[in-house]
């Protein structure tokens, strides 16, 4: 609910951090394909406003791509 609320106002900065723990909740339940598309929306939003933790998240959604590509 977070996600479209904050979608509906313009807030980016909530919309990005609601995707990035509903990504993580995807990759919980195995769903490894949404997790990435929601987390890589953070990542965006932080490459966007020059976040200094980009690279670190970047990594993060890299790795859970990976794990797709192994075919987990």
């Amino acid at each position: 609910q977070v996600l479209i609320i904050s979608r509906a106002i313009g807030d980016r900065q909530r919309e990005a951090e609601a995707s990035w723990h509903m990504g993580l909740a995807f990759e919980q339940q195995g769903d490894l394909v949404h997790a990435a598309e929601l987390m890589q929306a953070y990542v965006t939003f932080l490459q966007d406003i020059g976040h200094p933790d980009v690279d670190n998240r970047a990594q993060q959604v890299a790795a859970l791509r990976q794990r797709l590509v192994d075919g987990e």
